[in-house]
């Protein structure tokens, strides 16, 4: 609300919300790669090592997203697997603040 009605977050909010939003970021995506080996989804073989990386990270609050992991996120939410899960993301968990 503050985004659409006042003048956004001060340099404090921006710092005090990073770290949930990108424990979100992370946690949504490890469960798509998840969701996808669960299922028989295999993401493109480029992308398979960044999808098991996500895995196997112990994600707490407070988690960094360097530039790598970034990267590869953004090319997981591209590919056909993660399509095909958030297509039956009603099959599980996945929180629908990440659309």
């Amino acid at each position: 609300m503050r985004l659409l009605f006042l003048n956004g977050y001060s340099g404090k909010d921006a710092k005090m919300f990073r770290e949930p939003i990108v424990f979100n970021l992370l946690r949504n995506m490890a469960l798509v790669a998840e969701c996808a080996a669960r299922w028989g989804l295999a993401f493109d073989e480029r992308l398979q090592p960044h999808a098991t990386r996500l895995l196997s990270m112990q994600l707490t609050i407070g988690a960094e997203l360097d530039k790598e992991t970034g990267a590869a996120m953004a090319a997981l939410w591209r590919d056909k697997a993660a399509l095909e899960v958030m297509a039956r993301a009603n099959e599980t968990a996945i929180d629908d603040s990440h659309r």
